[in-house]
């Protein structure tokens, strides 16, 4: 074989780019691209993996433990790894529970609750509109805003009541055929003193869904109270 090879029966061909530049440059760019394109794909999966595992230790946290505390703390990790809109609209959620328990609680430093209260409600407006400003285009962003204030309408705290009507307005503009946000508009009417606007918006809803349980409830509230 050697002196086949040496006698030239057998020739070797090779392949070599150095007599291609272009070619060979071309080509080495392409690995390249194609190495940071596998990199940040898998980076990218790498991370709503976790945001996700995070996110649902947050859920359990909360709705099996009912650990508000440490939901918050899942979900920060979540969103420390992933700004994701539902992930801060979870977290204005969070702030919404942790309110709701307060308000309940049988402390009796007034001063302490007061300021921890303002400063919840702080936490939640913030996740609420960072949840909007990462997409305005989705209603639930803008519901989860509206939620944050209405929370507070019954404490006749200022601009409560103008806020959540605005924000509920912005979220039906994206999603017109929901029976959902005219029944929220509804509720936020009662919660106003505002009976006869409040029926209007849950008749608005029962067209929309005749079987809308939700509106219907709300609609006989009213109706026996006049």
């Amino acid at each position: 074989m050697a002196s086949a090879m040496h006698e030239g029966v057998f020739k070797l061909e090779t392949t070599t780019f150095s007599g291609k530049p272009k070619l060979n440059f071309a080509y080495i760019f392409g690995l390249i691209l194609a190495f940071i394109l596998i990199v940040t794909i898998g980076y990218l999966y790498v991370q709503k993996f976790v945001s996700s595992v995070y996110f649902q230790k947050s859920a359990v946290a909360l709705n099996q433990k009912n650990d508000p505390a440490a939901a918050e703390a899942f979900m920060m990790k979540a969103i420390n790894v992933n700004d994701s809109d539902i992930y801060l609209r979870s977290l204005s959620e969070i702030y919404l529970v942790k309110i709701n328990q307060l308000v309940n609680s049988d402390r009796r430093d007034a001063e302490a609750v007061r300021t921890e209260f303002q400063s919840l409600l702080r936490l939640a407006e913030t996740a609420a509109r960072r949840a909007v400003v990462a997409d305005n285009t989705n209603y639930q962003n803008w519901l989860s805003l509206a939620r944050v204030y209405e929370t507070v309408v019954t404490l006749n705290v200022p601009g409560a009541y103008d806020n959540a009507k605005a924000a509920y307005e912005e979220a039906i503009k994206r999603n017109p055929r929901s029976p959902l946000i005219l029944t929220l508009l509804g509720r936020l009417e009662v919660l106003r003193g505002n009976r006869t606007q409040a029926a209007d918006y849950l008749r608005q809803a029962l067209a929309q869904k005749p079987d809308y349980a939700d509106a219907s409830a709300i609609l006989n509230q009213i109706e026996k109270r006049r």
